[in-house]
């Protein structure tokens, strides 16, 4: 579904208004940006960054231009080109900056080992001595709907925008029947989110009761 496509549902919904066109598409948006900053992000947000390298003599990596935070099942990776086939790509250990900095095994330079994320920078120690690629899956922002395009949130979860900015406008508007349709569009469509999720976290794994067999 593309933007101006929700946006002419939620002018139906409101008794077939055809105005409020701008105001709908900033709740939209404004919406968006509140998701994407809730405690749990959708599988529809992860992205991978695998092109990107650190700088010889430089602690600091920037983080991707959409990130949003790390994804706790994936980590910071640098490719060691010396290290056998099955073991190129080398896992860097996260770990807080005030500790990194006292501990000398990270001082002075060479090939990372850990990392700490300072805002809009993974910090990485030892400062590297060689530019090395880096990867890593992250949870990334989806594109803004400053235009008619489809992002992963209308995509996947359509009615949960639409409920979202609906109620919005029709809170200011205070048209009841509206705000009990757009309601009960985001409940729903929140509830097919929460499933997806959920089926994709369990999906191919191996699930046993009492430990190991």
């Amino acid at each position: 579904m593309t933007r101006d496509e929700a946006v002419s549902i939620i002018q139906t919904q409101l008794a077939f208004r055809s105005d409020k066109a701008a105001e709908i598409i900033v709740a939209l948006k404004g919406q968006q940006e509140r998701m994407e900053h809730a405690l749990e992000l959708p599988f529809f947000l992860r992205s991978e960054v695998s092109d990107i390298n650190t700088t010889v003599d430089e602690e600091r990596l920037e983080v991707p231009s959409d990130f949003l935070r790390e994804w706790d099942e994936d980590a910071l990776w640098y490719f060691n080109s010396a290290a056998a086939d099955a073991s190129k790509w080398t896992r860097v250990v996260k770990e807080e900056l005030e500790l990194l900095r006292r501990n000398d095994d990270f001082a002075g330079e060479g090939p990372p080992e850990a990392y700490a994320l300072d805002h809009k920078y993974f910090r990485i120690f030892p400062t590297p001595d060689l530019a090395y690629p880096m990867k890593m899956i992250y949870y990334g922002q989806e594109a803004v709907l400053d235009t008619d395009i489809e992002n992963g949130w209308l995509e996947h979860v359509p009615y949960l925008m639409i409920g979202k900015a609906g109620r919005q406008i029709a809170s200011a508007l205070h048209d009841k029947e509206a705000l009990a349709q757009f309601a009960a569009w985001e409940s729903e469509d929140q509830g097919i989110l929460d499933g997806m999720n959920g089926v994709r976290d369990l999906e191919n794994r191996k699930l046993q009761m009492g430990g190991a067999h």
